[in-house]
């Protein structure tokens, strides 16, 4: 809960179940965030987790998640850092999801994955 005049906290209309269907069918054409270093990518991962923003999460778990499959395909392990991105993301992004196709939010991460794969 915020206040509604709290200026730190951006208020956003919920997700419509239509949004979110498209949202889910658009992330295999999403552009995925490049930064030169883990640094700027850090700093890429904060602005977008501030504005609030379900295009945004889903472009942050899409990155590292196809990151993390390069590494351990490469012999190396997750870093902390983007496990702990790709977490809050997918918290934020799957309850939204969860509640615009009134699902249960343990159902978002089979739906997409069926989606993508479709």
């Amino acid at each position: 809960y915020t206040p509604v005049d709290n200026a730190k906290t951006s208020m956003r209309k919920a997700m419509t179940e239509e949004e979110a269907w498209e949202l889910i069918d658009g992330i295999p054409k999403q552009a995925m965030i490049e930064a030169a270093d883990e640094k700027k990518r850090e700093q890429a991962y904060k602005e977008i987790m501030q504005k609030n923003d379900c295009d945004g999460w889903s472009r942050i778990i899409k990155t590292i998640y196809l990151k993390n499959q390069r590494r351990l395909s490469e012999g190396k392990r997750y870093t902390a850092r983007d496990d702990t991105y790709l977490r809050a993301a997918e918290d934020f992004l799957f309850r939204e999801l969860a509640a615009a196709l009134n699902v249960d939010q343990a159902e978002i991460r089979r739906i997409i994955a069926g989606r993508i794969k479709a």
